[in-house]
């Protein structure tokens, strides 16, 4: 249920009267409140996309790439064109491929140390400070600069770094 059709139900059940009426016994506003309660509740359900599938006469060459269907849908669809030297003849719907309008980034983690009272972000291990007391002498650079600093795509990895440098991890 969307936020629209949650409004017009609350609207059917007079979900927006504030005064408290008497009836049988019981005051009107709190079975109101139960509804809207019960109608929130179905606004977090997962709702289906709807899904058209044309008719394959429909298709024409501007269309591009689509997925193709025969029903009762019993096989995985064909992707492609009817102009496709290896197209299923038989193939009766199609319905359009949504290119994604938003990418999802991997999560990335850097490590925060501090050196002489300065804040400064891991960049790599040093060689030229290392003792054999301290083999880990961290390089850092003072800001979140994406091009210098080391990226860390598991958080587990950032964090032994960040035993080691007694540091923080923070996400970006």
């Amino acid at each position: 249920m969307n936020k629209q059709e949650v409004i017009e139900k609350l609207r059917e059940h007079g979900a927006w009267c504030t005064e408290c009426h008497d009836i049988n016994g019981k005051k009107d506003r709190y079975v109101k409140a139960a509804k809207v309660r019960e109608l929130l509740e179905q606004l977090d359900e997962p709702q289906a996309e709807k899904v058209e599938a044309h008719l394959a006469e429909h298709w024409h060459e501007d269309t591009g790439d689509v997925l193709w269907w025969n029903f009762p849908v019993e096989e995985p669809p064909y992707c492609g064109t009817p102009l496709d030297e290896h197209f299923p003849k038989y193939k009766t719907h199609f319905s359009m491929i949504d290119m994604p309008n938003e990418i999802e980034k991997p999560k990335r983690w850097v490590v925060k140390f501090k050196d002489a009272e300065t804040d400064f972000y891991f960049i790599g291990w040093s060689d030229i400070y290392k003792t054999d007391d301290n083999p880990f002498v961290p390089n850092g650079y003072v800001e979140k600069d994406k091009d210098r600093v080391f990226m860390f795509d598991d958080r587990a990895k950032a964090e032994a770094v960040a035993v080691l440098v007694e540091g923080s991890v923070e996400e970006i």
